[in-house]
């Protein structure tokens, strides 16, 4: 798209939430990003419209984060930020502590 942000990482996958996306659906795409024979890896951008599908992507972000912490050991790292016109978020999903991650989040699961 003409309107995407100058520090928005480059390459990975990018994805558009829609309204008849699910969360794990969306878990699968990121958790691909993370097998070894991956063409298109990290990071994975998510990007969506309004509350509900900006709602999908982060339970899609956090189902994503404990299979890839349970099954490969990885920590991904999330920065949710708004795109040019206030009205789109984007989540960037990486591996955690990545560089390219101002702002980031890191998700972990929580040790009760």
């Amino acid at each position: 798209r003409s309107d995407r942000d100058d520090d928005e990482p480059g390459g990975g996958r990018q994805r558009w939430v829609r309204q008849g996306d699910d969360a794990k659906g969306l878990a699968r795409l990121v958790c691909g990003a993370a097998l070894p024979d991956a063409i298109r890896g990290f990071p994975v951008s998510l990007h969506a419209k309004y509350e509900a599908n900006a709602n999908t992507a982060l339970k899609g972000v956090a189902i994503a984060a404990r299979r890839c912490g349970e099954d490969r050991g990885i920590a991904l790292g999330c920065r949710p930020k708004f795109r040019s016109n206030r009205n789109e978020l984007t989540f960037v999903v990486d591996p955690g502590g990545h560089q390219s991650l101002r702002g980031a989040f890191v998700l972990a699961r929580s040790v009760a």
